[in-house]
């Protein structure tokens, strides 16, 4: 409501059709008035002397007209479509309750039985619908607002968004746009502060004005939702983009069998062990194959470093434990994984004993693509194995520098003063590990939709193998020459060591030509294979990688 209206505008109002009903009227009832501003003259009758009958009818004409003759955001307006239809509502709102306290005696009284109405639902429910509940205070809010905007309902609208509606990127100069994003796309990653900083001194130094530093990070936010791949590839390389932008395949293990696929990849340990070699603390690296479709660990060794002698034997529990041979086996790109022992001839023209591991047990091998963590879920195992059961060991070193304990934070006395240093043996991190993938056989997997991998594993084991043949299969294969009758095994017997105790020997009368040989470590009973094989057995102390078994057997088969 202004603060004057004319004669011509009450007659509207009113819908009187003569000009001298106005003027007898406010001559009658003492009507206040001022000489109008410009040119014409008259004068204009002042609201607050006005009755209340008119200023009601002068609200309620006032809110009819705005609400017929609404603008529209999308006819020039920069408000947004829902910040439109709100302020609309207000405004209906704040004219309605304006139009019932005016003929009430007590506003106070009114104020409360109009709200009481209103937030019940039954008093104008499509406003209702859109505002919700409203207080007392809200309602004064916007009568204020509306009296220092001249009566304009868009005081009543949300300011937020309004240049987005109207399709501007932020109140930024397009000099500034340039300058900001030259800065923030930098590959030493800046913050969105500094760079905001190095925009403002380059605008300052060539006398430009300056966006507030709030505008500038809304135009950056958009500005990375809407080029979300230039701003990864810029700040953060090639390697991200191609993890978190571009194109992936969803992989259905529901179709797998038990046996289907084993994975297996090698993780240095978050936790120290005693070095076998060295007797210090170390963290050692665990081997492990996983079967996809039941996400149990079947088979694992621990040594100090990823070899072919751990992924071996832990290959061979793995065929041990699911009681068959598996169809494929989904390899890490490592150096010991593609070892000449596993895949060192893939011609089938050649005689099956000359082939790799992996063709003489009749396993497809797929390698995972380089640097792709992601494609391997043994990789979310140590994840989990990492929360669940590493951290709880006294030695835990933390996953990162980040992640590391507090007791091992520089100058910490507190934590260190209290801390346990036991440090396990291989033996005792074996012995818990293992109690380790028991417990979680069987606890219910979301993957595997609430069942148990030991329960999906039990259901799909194979009947068994073939012990005796796994074992010649898994034998180390070697062309040497023999010297005097015998032959090397390791061409530097660690220090320490009597040297002829690696010296295998095959008899006399052996001839001093190549020959292939066929090596295991183990207690063997007695050694198999061809009849026309050479055969000789010997005793010595075996260290294969880091288990060393004094006294045990070691076979070795000439073919």
């Amino acid at each position: 409501m202004r603060g004057a209206y004319s004669t011509k505008e009450l007659m509207t109002i009113l819908k009187v059709l003569a000009k001298s009903s106005i003027t007898r009227r406010a001559k009658k009832e003492n009507w206040q008035s001022r000489p109008c501003s410009g040119r014409g003259g008259g004068c204009e009758w002042i609201s607050a002397s006005l009755p209340a009958d008119v200023r009601a009818a002068i609200t309620a004409h006032e809110a009819q007209n705005a609400v017929a003759t609404r603008p529209s955001p999308s006819a020039g307006q920069a408000i947004p479509a829902r910040a439109h239809e709100i302020g609309l509502a207000k405004l209906e709102l704040h004219g309605a309750w304006r139009v019932h306290r005016l003929s009430a005696q007590a506003k106070t009284t009114a104020d409360a039985a109009f709200l009481a109405a209103y937030n019940s639902g039954q008093s104008h429910p499509a406003v209702f619908k859109i505002l919700g509940r409203v207080t007392k205070h809200q309602l004064y809010r916007w009568d204020r607002a509306l009296k220092e905007a001249g009566g304009d309902y868009q005081a009543l609208c949300d300011h937020r968004g309004w240049a987005q509606a109207q399709g501007v990127q932020g109140r930024i100069s397009p000099e500034a746009q340039e300058i900001l994003t030259k800065i923030y796309l930098d590959p030493e990653r800046p913050s969105i502060a500094l760079a905001y900083r190095g925009m403002c001194a380059v605008l300052a130094e060539r006398g430009l004005p300056l966006p507030t530093e709030s505008t500038t990070r809304r135009f950056i936010q958009r500005y990375s939702r809407e080029n979300h791949d230039l701003v990864v590839l810029m700040r953060e390389g090639e390697k991200a983009l191609a993890d978190k932008v571009g194109p992936y395949i969803t992989r259905d293990a529901g179709q797998l069998a038990v046996g289907d696929v084993l994975v297996a990849d090698g993780h240095r340990l978050n936790f120290d062990c005693i070095h076998p070699f060295t007797g210090k603390p170390a963290r050692m690296c665990l081997i492990l194959w996983l079967d996809w479709a039941s996400r149990m660990p079947v088979g694992w060794e621990i040594m100090p470093e990823e070899n072919t002698t751990a992924i071996s034997a832990a290959l061979f529990m793995a065929i041990k434990n699911l009681g068959q041979t598996p169809k494929v086996v989904y390899l890490d790109n490592g150096r010991a994984f593609r070892a000449k022992f596993f895949s060192s001839a893939v011609d089938d023209e050649l005689p099956m004993q000359t082939r790799g591991l992996y063709q003489r047990l009749g396993i497809a091998v797929q390698y995972s693509r380089p640097y792709q963590a992601r494609t391997k879920i043994v990789e979310r195992f140590f994840g989990t194995f990492d929360a669940q059961c590493a951290r709880l060991l006294p030695s835990y070193r933390g996953a990162s520098v980040a992640d590391k304990p507090a007791y091992l934070a520089r100058n910490e006395k507190f934590h260190r003063a209290r801390h346990n240093d036991a440090v396990p043996t291989i033996a005792q991190a074996t012995e818990i590990i293992q109690a380790y993938f028991g417990w979680y056989g069987q606890q219910p997997h979301e993957g595997l939709d609430g069942r148990t991998p030991l329960e999906v594993f039990a259901a799909g084991r194979g009947p068994g193998v073939d012990m005796d043949a796994l074992a010649w299969d898994f034998l180390w294969r070697k062309e040497v020459r023999p010297s005097r009758c015998r032959v090397r095994l390791a061409t530097r017997p660690p220090e320490k060591w009597n040297p002829t105790s690696w010296i295998a020997w095959l008899g006399y009368g052996a001839k001093a030509k190549k020959k292939r040989v066929r090596t295991g470590g183990g207690r063997v009973s007695s050694p198999t294979g061809p009849a026309n094989a050479g055969r000789g057995v010997t005793h010595w102390p075996v260290c294969a990688g880091v288990r060393v078994g004094g006294g045990a057997l070691v076979s070795v088969y000439l073919g």
